[in-house]
C-alpha cells in the first residue's frame, strides 16, 4: 500500500512538473534507474564535454555521492528534482526501459541507447509471457515515447522492430559503450582500473560477470573460485561483478585479496580492458570482450531452467566458446589456458555478431542531440 502511495505520489508531481517549460539546452541521462554513471549514456556525455557544448547536462543517480565529471549535475532519480529535470528536459537520454513517470510534451526528444547489443536470451516481446505485465505495459510506453533507437546490428535493428514495440527512427550507428575498444589508451585504463582495486601490474585477472535471473534464483552465481585459483597459479585474482540488477550483498561472497568485489568500479566496460579472461553465462558482455582478443569461458549451471524461464537465441548456441553446464567442466577448461588460445574463438564471434561498431557511435549521436537543440532537425 505504501509503494502505491508513493508511486501516485510521483506520477502526481509527474504531470504537475508537465506544465513546467522546456528548458532548450538541457539533457538529461538516466543509466540503470540512477545506478551511476555508466554504460551508453557516459560515453555520450563525456563525448558532450569533449565538443564543450555549453549544454546543461543533468545525471539522476539514487546516491548523491555518486562522483562525475563537470560539468554535469546531479539529481535523484524518481525524487522531487529528478522529476523537475526529467520534465524539462529537452533531450532524454536512457537505456532502460522502465517507467520514468515522463509525461512526454510535444518538443522533448527521447533516445533509448539499451544497455547491450544483440544478445543471447530472449528479450521483451519474445518472452512477454514470462515477464510482469507491469513491466510490459511500461516498456510498451517506453517505445511509444521514444524517438530514437541506438544499434550496431542489422540483428539488433530487426530485434527493436519486432520485439521492442519500436516503430521510431533506429540509428544503426554503433554502440557509445563500444567506441573505447577502438579509441581507448588500453594501458591507461588498465592502471586505472588496477589500481582501483589494489592489485598490481603482474597479477592476472578473471573478471566473472553474469547477467541476472527473472525469478531472482542465486543458485547459478556459486562460482568455484578457490578451485579456478588453483588450476590457474598464484598471480590471479577474481573480479565478482554481478549484473546492476542483483544484489552482491544477497549472494554472500566471501571477499579476500584474491576473491575482489568488482561492482564497486562504475563501469565494466573499463574492467574488460584490465581483465585476462572473462567467465559469463548469458550475457553479452561477451560481444565487447570478444573485440579484445582474450579468452572467454560460458558457465552456465542452470542453462536448462533458464532456458525455460527466459529462452534463448539460436545464436547462443553458434557462439565459438564452449559452454560449460558444470563446475568440473569449467575448471577443465580453464586450466587449459593460454594467452593466445582466445584469439581465434574472438575473431570467430565478432565475425558471426556482425557488429557495425568503428569508434565513432557516440560522435553520432552527439551529432543527433546538437541538431535537436539547435533546431537542425525535426521529427
Amino acid at each position: 500500500m505504501r509503494d502505491l502511495i508513493y508511486r501516485m505520489k510521483l506520477r502526481f508531481m509527474s504531470y504537475f512538473y508537465h506544465f513546467f517549460p522546456i528548458k532548450e539546452n538541457k539533457v538529461v541521462f538516466i543509466n540503470f534507474n540512477g545506478k551511476g554513471y555508466g554504460c551508453n549514456p557516459k560515453y555520450i556525455a563525456e563525448e558532450m564535454i569533449r565538443q564543450n557544448l555549453g549544454y546543461d547536462m543533468v545525471w539522476l543517480v539514487n546516491d548523491m555521492e555518486e562522483e562525475l565529471p563537470a560539468p554535469i549535475r546531479k539529481a535523484r532519480f524518481l525524487g522531487r528534482t529528478g522529476l523537475y529535470e526529467i520534465a524539462t528536459a529537452k533531450v532524454i537520454v536512457t537505456n532502460v526501459k522502465n517507467e520514468m513517470f515522463l509525461a512526454k510534451k510535444r518538443g522533448q526528444y527521447v533516445i533509448q541507447t539499451w544497455h547491450g547489443a544483440y544478445g543471447p536470451k530472449l528479450v521483451e516481446k519474445e518472452v512477454i509471457d514470462k515477464l510482469p505485465p507491469s513491466y510490459i505495459k511500461e516498456s510498451i510506453k517506453n517505445s511509444k515515447q521514444t524517438d530514437l533507437f541506438l544499434s550496431n546490428s542489422k540483428r539488433l535493428t530487426q530485434c527493436y522492430r519486432e520485439s521492442f514495440w519500436c516503430e521510431c527512427e533506429i540509428m544503426e550507428c554503433g554502440l557509445p559503450r563500444h567506441d573505447i575498444l577502438f579509441t581507448a589508451n588500453k594501458e591507461e585504463i588498465n592502471q586505472k582500473v588496477r589500481e582501483c582495486f589494489g592489485v598490481s601490474k603482474s597479477d592476472k585477472l578473471i573478471l566473472y560477470a553474469p547477467t541476472f535471473r527473472d525469478d531472482g534464483s542465486l543458485d547459478a552465481y556459486d562460482l568455484p573460485c578457490e578451485e579456478i585459483l588453483e588450476a590457474l597459479g598464484a598471480e590471479w585474482k577474481i573480479l565478482l561483478r554481478l549484473h546492476p540488477n542483483v544484489n552482491q550483498n544477497d549472494v554472500g561472497y566471501v571477499y579476500s585479496e584474491r576473491v575482489i568485489n568488482g561492482s564497486i568500479y562504475p563501469d565494466i566496460q573499463d574492467i574488460l580492458f584490465a581483465a585476462d579472461i572473462l567467465i559469463t553465462d548469458y550475457s553479452d558482455s561477451v560481444f565487447a570482450f570478444s573485440f579484445l582478443g582474450k579468452p572467454t569461458y560460458i558457465f552456465a549451471t542452470d542453462l536448462e531452467e533458464y532456458q525455460k524461464m527466459r529462452g534463448m537465441t539460436k545464436e547462443y548456441f553458434e557462439m565459438p566458446y564452449k559452454i560449460c553446464e558444470t563446475k568440473e567442466a569449467l575448471i577443465e577448461e580453464i586450466s587449459k589456458y593460454t594467452p593466445e588460445g582466445g584469439k581465434e574463438a574472438a575473431r570467430k564471434y565478432v565475425e558471426l555478431s556482425g557488429g557495425m561498431d568503428d569508434g565513432n557511435a557516440s560522435k553520432r549521436v552527439v551529432q543527433r542531440i546538437v541538431d535537436v537543440i539547435e533546431k537542425r532537425y525535426k521529427w
